[in-house]
């Protein structure tokens, strides 16, 4: 819970109804934070934003010094009377568009873009700097993905933006020396109202581009293109940078942000850059990055990992890792070769785990799957939601399931035909579960079925022909088998109950699964791996 000392003073510019300004300043203040909602127009204040106790609305036009300088002043006497004076958080996230070919673009208007979207900014950070600075405090500055996404028309606009990451960049460096920390946030694309917030457009009479005013005017709209995601879900991602404990620097949120991030830096400029006389092959072929980011938003899961699932999978990152380390220390001071051999291969499987789960903690290493049951509900022909299914848990298995199935019939002195058969029908169950994981079909059931069979034979492997080897080797080293082996089958009964219903039924989410699979992991993993350990010594 967020107490007295922590709540902040943030001033946030451009708060009109409908953009992340708005969104950004209603989800500030409903966690109790002070906030300065300000807007050249105070009628276009959401009601919802007005009506929360702890807001304030002011009336700001970044271009005029006079109302900067009257807002200052309020700012620095509401925050001295409350006995706190100074900004923890600045926001500059008032702006502009304009979109128009650079060939007709009226100079006078991308004057006060420029104006709006650049020189507005600075004075802003020029006078509030001294409130900053007092509370060694956060600059937020929004820039775009326009910025490096170089698409026809919006050149005024772009430039901009480009010009004010360079500035919140070098402000970064300027600041730091008073403690004041600066973020410069690169947005991907929200359906907000800024498209109504754009200077019209009007082409001249001889314009090359007559021929395609409708579709830069659609361009102009947001009809082309990805819609991207709500102002409040970009705000909500925000928030932990803009209260401190997020990343600093430059950052990327949004939709599409990141793919944006990865298209500018290593997509061939051929695919990019077209050279045309035809104003109609122009507008085609500069739309390429745009059916690149539709395309990427088809390949996007709807059924996701959650942050608490991927904070969990971390956990499991780190106990695994650690874990690796003690089983390859333990390794290395065996003096029997039986518990050497079953230490190295549990560090291994181990190891192996631990990179599985980094991945998954990145969200990294899965596909999006059409799902045959919609959370229970067989999917209606005509649409299937995508489920994420994490494909690098399957490599992991393939490697690391194995290695403990060996260790198993290693302890009870078994043949090594007994354990080629055994790591057969291991990796049978592990392609059956991914085939059917990652292949959009009405028949999981056969994979599941065929996986049942395998781990049926794996199971009569383990509870008879493994038991009478070990009760070969004596009474003790058959109590402490079946202690190891009633582990492992109780862990593999799990996972046919896990994957159906997470990949096969999809009945739970992608963070409950991971939960879920992680749980049996570790018992099947490090838990296992110290129990045939003690029984190997």
């Amino acid at each position: 819970m967020t107490t007295k000392a922590e709540f902040k003073t943030i001033l946030v510019t451009g708060c009109s109804a409908g953009g992340v300004g708005a969104a950004l300043a209603i989800a500030l203040a409903t966690k109790g934070h002070c906030v300065f909602a300000t807007a050249r127009n105070l009628s276009k204040i959401p009601p919802a934003l007005v009506n929360l106790p702890t807001v304030t609305t002011l009336l700001l036009d970044v271009t005029c010094k006079t109302s900067i300088a009257t807002v200052a002043t309020a700012v620095a006497d509401a925050t001295k009377a409350r006995g706190d004076p100074g900004l923890d958080v600045l926001i500059n996230n008032a702006g502009v568009g304009y979109t128009a070919p650079l060939l007709d673009t009226d100079l006078d208007l991308a004057q006060r873009v420029y104006d709006t979207n650049i020189w507005g900014p600075i004075r802003i950070i020029q006078s509030f700097a001294d409130l900053l600075i007092r509370k060694k405090g956060r600059l937020v500055n929004m820039c775009s993905i326009s910025s490096v996404l170089h698409m026809p028309w919006m050149g005024i606009y772009a430039s901009s933006k480009a010009a004010m990451t360079v500035i919140s960049d070098t402000l970064r460096l300027e600041l730091a020396p008073f403690g004041v920390s600066v973020t410069t946030v690169v947005l991907g694309i929200v359906a907000t109202d800024f498209n109504n917030n754009k200077f019209s457009l009007i082409l001249p009479p001889r314009s090359r581009y007559t021929t395609i005013h409708e579709t830069i005017l659609a361009w102009r709209s947001g009809d082309i293109g990805p819609k991207g995601c709500t102002a409040s879900e970009a705000a909500a991602s925000l928030l932990p940078d803009i209260l401190g404990c997020g990343k600093t620097g430059t950052i990327w949120r949004g939709d599409k942000s990141i793919f944006v991030k990865f298209l500018s830096a290593w997509t061939p400029e051929f695919l990019l850059v077209r050279g045309n006389t035809d104003p109609q092959a122009v507008m085609s072929h500069n739309i390429t990055l745009l059916k690149l980011l539709h395309v990427y938003e088809m390949l996007l899961p709807d059924i996701t990992i959650s942050n608490w699932g991927k904070a969990w999978c971390w956990s499991v990152t780190a106990i695994t890792a650690l874990c690796a380390m003690a089983f390859a220390i333990t390794a290395l001071t065996a003096s029997k070769k039986l518990l050497l051999t079953v230490c190295s291969l549990t560090a291994s499987s181990c190891y192996v785990m631990s990179m599985c789960y980094f991945a998954m903690a990145a969200d990294i290493g899965w596909i999006a799957v059409d799902v045959e049951f919609a959370r229970g509900t067989r999917a209606a022909q005509d649409h299937h939601p995508s489920r994420q299914i994490f494909w690098v848990r399957y490599v992991s298995w393939f490697i690391a399931t194995p290695l403990l199935m060996t260790e198993l019939f290693l302890l009870a002195s078994a043949s090594t035909e007994v354990i080629l058969v055994e790591v057969f029908l291991d990796l049978v169950v592990i392609a059956t579960g991914l085939s059917g994981a990652v292949i959009p079909s009405d028949y999981k059931w056969a994979y599941y079925f065929y996986g049942a069979i395998a781990c049926g034979g794996i199971g009569y492997q383990v509870v008879f022909t493994g038991t009478r080897a070990a009760a070969v080797q004596g009474p003790e080293l058959r109590r402490k088998y079946v202690q190891c082996s009633t582990l492992m089958m109780t862990v593999w009964v799990g996972y046919g109950v896990a994957w159906g219903l997470s990949e096969g039924g999809n009945v739970i989410s992608p963070a409950e699964e991971a939960v879920f699979y992680g749980i049996l992991d570790l018992l099947g993993g490090p838990v296992f791996g110290t129990l045939v350990a003690l029984a190997a010594r």
